[in-house]
């Protein structure tokens, strides 16, 4: 089975690709446009490999929250590369790409909160959990104003935070709860998508939707 994911919901976008199981991975310069860079690097990956990117069967995203512009040119993309060759989507919470990356060398049961620096004033949070063979939402991502984040997520035991998002939170740079920055990757994007389609079947294509906690609000360029 030729499956493949996209995760582009910070600067840091990758491409990952699963040829009869085995996963290779790239990620992309972070200055560079996600747009022109996404079906590039999988073509690559599948030259690689020696498959071609029409026999694609499954195709993974990350659905965010994080990057209003990397989101809508990765579901863009996807949707353009399952109509060219009929692979079935399923969208992937990047908190839970982010947590997994963590969780997947724990035992069933550990739970985890991502925090992340949303701007404007605000954090995203969302709690997880390790389940038997991915990760079980146990918080749905919010939309939590810095001046209130602290609090909600004094509970928290472990927190997965980079320095933007705990200096947004308004919490210590060494507060010993964080084990790690939130960086989700394509190749935790396709591990989980693939057990979420085991599970529940794909995403119908006019439900990949990017998942924003406020609204998106296109900006104007000065002339």
């Amino acid at each position: 089975m030729i499956q493949a994911a996209l995760e582009a919901s910070t600067r840091a976008a990758s491409v990952a690709l699963a040829v009869e199981g085995q996963v290779e991975g790239v990620h992309l310069d972070g200055s560079a446009a996600h747009a022109s860079d996404l079906v590039p690097a999988l073509e690559r990956l599948c030259g690689a490999r020696g498959v071609d990117p029409a026999d694609l069967q499954l195709l993974a995203i990350g659905i965010g929250p994080g990057s209003f512009t990397g989101l809508r040119v990765a579901i863009s993309t996807a949707l353009g590369l399952s109509r060219a060759t009929g692979a079935q989507l399923v969208g992937v919470s990047s908190h839970a790409a982010a947590a997994w990356r963590v969780l997947e060398a724990e035992e069933a049961g550990v739970r985890i909160t991502v925090l992340q620096d949303a701007r404007g004033g605000c954090v995203q949070t969302s709690s997880w959990q390790r389940s038997a063979d991915a990760v079980q939402c146990i918080a749905e991502h919010a939309l939590v104003p810095c001046a209130e984040a602290a609090q909600q997520l004094a509970g928290s035991a472990r927190l997965l935070a980079d320095e933007a998002g705990l200096r947004a939170a308004r919490l210590a740079s060494d507060d010993p709860r964080v084990v790690a920055s939130p960086a989700p990757d394509a190749e935790a994007v396709l591990t989980l998508g693939a057990r979420q389609l085991e599970a529940e079947g794909p995403t119908p294509p006019e439900a990949l939707r990017p998942l924003y906690l406020r609204p998106f609000v296109p900006g104007l360029r000065p002339r």
